[in-house]
């Protein structure tokens, strides 16, 4: 049985990722990611993987549990670096976009503001779904947290490079107003901002995968989530040192040049009245009617409110 065993695995390996001797030319060519060929082999990796470690008494069990988890770390790999290339090249293509229409008022509405930032995005989310899908079914493997993770990380941050300076440039933001005016309406500019980017991200990332990302091995009892499925928790969870709520760390950032215009402006403040206006303007008008409702999608921003 474990000659029989060797024998196949050696079959199924060499004609899967490298292809069989009358067609050594191709022993290096490199399969498509979103080819159903590469689908196939991914999961004959799977189940090979699943083989062999559950009969770790066969002979070279170390040799092949080493080779097959090679292979499966590099086709998953491939699918990181896939995802991760065509989110670089969208978001070249729309900061280009942003560029050409530099001269003009640019926000978040109107149609061609909103396809630059958007319409083009959700088009690559449904394009890319296919090859996110492959790592999500894969949760539960650490080789496809961290790999998920990086493409969360390059959605986030490519999505930050593109919306830092048009949130910052914004009228809603920088407009010469008292405090008050400046609370009523840049807290609603930012909140349509983080539901457009919650609902941008969860067209990537299903919600389920990036709470499983972000709860993976994780051992601590202080837990809180963008993403969790108990509402009104927060949750930025700490793993090994490494962030793992990305899509809020982007968010916080987004928010942060707001915070840092208002933050002066409230402690410049020596009436107590004003004082307290501004209190229930932030308590009652933002955080308990606009924020809290909204749960999840503006939990970042939230964190940066109460502040």
């Amino acid at each position: 049985q474990n000659r029989e065993y060797q024998s196949k695995k050696r079959s199924s390996s060499s004609r899967g990722m490298m292809g069989n001797g009358s067609h050594h030319q191709d022993r290096n060519k490199q399969l498509p990611p979103d080819s159903e060929e590469f689908t196939q082999v991914l999961s004959r990796l799977d189940e090979c993987i699943q083989f062999v470690e559950e009969n770790p008494h066969f002979r070279d069990y170390d040799e092949y549990s080493l080779k097959f988890h090679q292979l499966y770390m590099r086709g998953l790999s491939i699918l990181r670096n896939h995802i991760c290339e065509h989110i670089r090249k969208a978001v070249d293509s729309a900061t280009a976009g942003v560029a050409l229409n530099s001269r003009s008022k640019f926000g978040l509405e109107g149609t061609t503001q909103y396809s630059l930032l958007y319409v083009r995005f959700q088009v690559l989310a449904k394009e890319l779904k296919p090859q996110i899908d492959l790592l999500e079914e894969r949760i539960d493997k650490r080789e496809a947290v961290d790999l998920l993770l990086d493409c969360h990380r390059s959605l986030c941050n490519n999505r930050l490079q593109l919306l830092r300076g048009i949130v910052a440039s914004s009228e809603e933001i920088n407009a010469k107003t008292n405090l008050v005016t400046k609370l009523r309406v840049g807290c609603p500019y930012l909140i349509r901002v983080c539901l457009l980017e919650y609902q941008l991200f969860c067209r990537f990332f299903s919600p389920k995968s990036v709470y499983a990302v972000q709860v993976f091995d994780d051992t601590s009892e202080e837990l809180t989530d963008s993403f969790s499925p108990i509402t009104g928790k927060d949750y930025v969870p700490k793993v090994e040192g490494v962030n793992r709520d990305i899509y809020g760390e982007a968010i916080t950032e987004l928010s942060s040049h707001f915070y840092d215009i208002v933050r002066p402006l409230v402690i410049a403040i020596s009436d107590m009245d004003r004082l307290c206006e501004c209190v229930r303007i932030i308590e009652g008008e933002i955080l308990e009617a606009q924020i809290i409702p909204l749960g999840s999608a503006v939990n970042p921003f939230k964190r940066v409110v109460e502040r």
